[in-house]
C-alpha cells in the first residue's frame, strides 16, 4: 500500500511533519473474510464504559468506522450494546450531513439510500439503466441542474436536510477514540465524558469550529483513518490530529482536552496545522488539494443549507454527444442540449456494453 499526496501540497506536508508523525493508520476491510478475529464475548470489556461481559451485553457488532462513511466490514470487540446504542444517536445527523453523497457512493457496494431535499427540489434514488444498477438524480424544479458547456461542468444545487452539527462532531471524535491505541485512550477522560454524558459541551464546541474538509480528487473505495501524534511533548499543539477518508473527501480535526496538553486548559484560539490528504495510489498526484473549514459547534439543527455538486466531463465531448431515446434504447436523431438536463444517472458499468 502506498499513500501519496499532491505535488502542490509537498511544502505544506513538509511543514506538518516537522510537528507531527503518524501514530496509527486504520484501513477498514472490504469484506468479513479480511477483518481481524474478534475476542470471545466472555472475554470482552467495553472501552467506553469499562463494563465486562456479564456486566454488559455484546450481542451487536459495532463498526469501527460507521458504514455511513462507506461500506466496510471493520468491527470492534470492545464496545458494548448500551454504548453502541448511545453512539448511534449521533448517526441521524451524520447521515444528513453527508447528504446526497451517500446515494452516489453506495452504488455497486450496498443498498442505495434515497435522498430527498427538504423542499422537494432534488431527489436521488436507486434506478436502472439498460439492466445496470444506477443512481438517478432528478430535479423536481427548473434551473437546479445547469450545464457550463464552456468548461464541461454540470452543476447541481440543492438544500440539504437539517442536522445537528455537534452530533456530527461527536461521531467523528468517537471514531478517533475507537482506533486510538489503548495506551493513549486513557488520557482522554474529559473527551469521553463529553461523548457519553455531554459534559463541558461549550468548551468542546469551541474546538468543533476547526474541522477541515478537502476533496481527495477521486473515490475512496473503502474508508480509512490516520492518527498523528505531535513530535515534541512540550509543544503547545494538541497531542493528536485525526483524519478520516471517505467517499470523495478527507476530514481533519484535533482531539481536545487530552490530559497534559498545556494550551487546552483555557479557551483560546488555536492555530492547527492542516495535513494535506494522503491518497491510496501507486501513481503520482499532480495539482493541489484545497480545503475548507467547517463549523460543527452548534447544538441546534442546521436547516436549509444550500450545497452544490459538480460533475465534470470533457468540454469538447459534451457538445458532440448524441442523446438516447430512453423508451426505445436507441440513439435519438436530435442534438444534445446540455442546458436542458433535468436528470442525471450514474452507473458503474458502461450501459451500452451488453456483453
Amino acid at each position: 500500500m502506498q499513500l501519496r499526496t499532491y505535488d502542490g501540497n509537498v511544502p505544506q506536508c513538509d511543514a506538518f511533519f516537522k510537528e507531527y508523525k503518524v501514530q496509527e493508520i486504520y484501513i477498514a476491510p472490504k469484506d468479513q473474510k479480511k477483518r481481524a478475529k474478534r475476542k470471545k464475548r466472555t472475554e470482552m470489556i467495553c472501552r467506553f464504559c469499562k463494563n465486562k461481559y456479564g456486566e454488559a451485553t455484546f450481542a451487536s457488532k459495532p463498526h469501527i468506522i460507521s458504514r455511513l462513511f462507506g461500506n466496510n466490514a471493520g468491527i470492534s470487540d470492545f464496545e458494548c450494546d448500551k454504548c453502541n446504542n448511545h453512539f448511534s444517536k449521533f448517526e441521524t445527523s451524520t447521515a444528513d450531513f453527508l447528504g446526497v453523497n451517500r446515494s452516489i457512493y453506495s452504488l455497486g457496494k450496498e443498498k442505495i439510500p434515497t435522498f430527498k431535499a427538504p423542499d422537494g427540489s432534488i431527489e436521488a434514488r436507486s434506478s436502472e439503466i439498460y439492466g445496470h444498477e444506477a443512481v438517478e438524480i432528478s430535479a423536481k424544479m427548473p434551473g437546479l441542474i445547469s450545464s457550463i458547456s464552456d468548461t464541461g461542468k454540470i452543476e447541481m444545487e440543492f438544500k440539504s436536510n437539517s442536522y445537528i452539527p455537534l452530533n456530527v462532531y461527536k461521531s467523528l471524535l468517537k471514531i478517533a477514540l475507537t482506533i486510538m491505541p489503548e495506551s493513549e485512550f486513557t488520557y482522554y477522560t474529559l473527551l469521553l465524558s463529553f461523548l457519553m454524558e455531554d459534559k463541558n459541551s461549550l468548551h468542546f464546541a469551541c474546538h468543533a469550529t476547526q474541522v477541515f474538509r478537502c476533496q481527495v480528487g477521486g473515490e475512496v473505495a473503502t474508508p480509512y483513518a490516520i492518527i498523528f501524534k505531535k513530535i515534541k511533548p512540550d509543544s503547545d499543539l494538541p497531542t493528536h490530529i485525526f483524519q478520516l477518508y471517505y467517499q470523495d473527501s478527507c476530514l481533519q480535526l484535533h482531539l481536545p482536552y487530552r490530559s497534559g496538553d498545556k494550551q487546552l486548559g483555557e479557551l483560546k484560539e488555536l492555530v492547527i496545522p492542516m495535513c494535506p490528504p494522503f491518497v491510496v495510489t501507486s501513481e503520482a498526484l499532480h495539482g493541489r488539494a484545497n480545503y475548507e473549514v467547517l463549523d460543527l459547534s452548534s447544538s441546534e439543527k442546521k436547516k436549509g443549507e444550500v450545497r452544490k455538486m459538480y460533475l465534470e466531463f470533457d468540454k469538447n465531448q459534451i457538445q458532440k454527444d448524441i442523446p438516447v431515446d430512453i423508451d426505445k434504447g436507441e440513439l435519438a436523431n436530435i442534438k444534445f442540449d446540455p442546458d436542458t438536463i433535468v436528470t442525471v444517472l450514474f452507473a458503474r458499468e458502461d450501459p451500452r456494453n451488453k456483453s
